[in-house]
Formats: C-alpha cells, sequence, structure tokens
C-alpha cells in the first residue's frame, strides 16, 4: 500500500482492505459506494461507503485510529442521520452498520455515552475489523500529519 504524505488518500485504501472483509462476512452482493436516491425529483442522494438493496444493508466505514475527538463524533453522527432518512424515504428498515477498524474507537462507539446510546437505540450494528499491525502504524502516521491523533 503506497504512502501518502497527509492525504486522505491513504484511508481510502484502507478502507477498500474493510470493504473486502465486510464482503467476506456479510455478502458478496454487497456494493461499494452506490448513488442511492433519497428524493428523486430533486436529484438528492446518499452515497454510502457499502449498500445492499436487495438484502436491505447499508452502512460506512470509519478509518479512523485511537479515540474519536474533534468532528469525528459528528462525522459518525452524519453518518447514522444518512442511514436513517435512507431507511425514512424508503419506507422500510434496513440493517445499519458502521465498521472501525480500531479497538478504542469500537469501545467508545459501544460504551457509556451520547453517540453510543444513539447506535443502540436506532438499532445500528458497530463491527471491528482491525487492521494488520503495520497498516495501522501508517494510519497513525497519516492521522498525525493531519492533525488528528
Amino acid at each position: 500500500m503506497k504512502y501518502v504524505d497527509s492525504s486522505s488518500a491513504y484511508q481510502r485504501q484502507i478502507e477498500e482492505i474493510i470493504f473486502s472483509e465486510i464482503q467476506k462476512s456479510l455478502g458478496s452482493d454487497l456494493i461499494s459506494n452506490a448513488q442511492v436516491p433519497v428524493n428523486s425529483a430533486n436529484g438528492i442522494y446518499i452515497k454510502p461507503d457499502f449498500y445492499s438493496e436487495k438484502r436491505r444493508i447499508i452502512g460506512e466505514i470509519h478509518t479512523h485510529a485511537g479515540r474519536l475527538k474533534g468532528g469525528q463524533p459528528k462525522k459518525i453522527a452524519g453518518d447514522i442521520l444518512k442511514m436513517l432518512l435512507h431507511d425514512k424515504v424508503n419506507h422500510c428498515e434496513y440493517t445499519k452498520y458502521i465498521v472501525v477498524c480500531d479497538q478504542e474507537e469500537y469501545d467508545q462507539l459501544t460504551g457509556n455515552n451520547m453517540l453510543a446510546e444513539t447506535i443502540r437505540q436506532f438499532d445500528i450494528h458497530v463491527l471491528l475489523i482491525p487492521l494488520d499491525e503495520k497498516t495501522n502504524e501508517m494510519l497513525r502516521e497519516v492521522m498525525k500529519k493531519q492533525s488528528f491523533l
């Protein structure tokens, strides 16, 4: 995997690795970054990280190491709103996932705080797909340069 200094390109590469693992566990029919309309009359759509209309699955992948800081919890809250909006406009409930690659973040999203309680109340599954040691170290280096760690 190529490391791009202070860029989200490396995180997108990690997202692809995680997506492959998700396909192995949830099914190969999942589509990555599908454009899904939420109001076709107005041309409004969402682009979840993975999606299956047939199996009613929608999810977001979060490539972050360590505890969530700054705007990161708001990013996840926005992802939750996107998935809930999808359910509302389609008048059906999809199985919703937030997939993370770090134990600390997983613990935070399943712990004792407002965001974790929101996740529980809306029956959103939080999955942990850990990275290998080398990839995790590279992610942490990229995040340091982006001031996320």
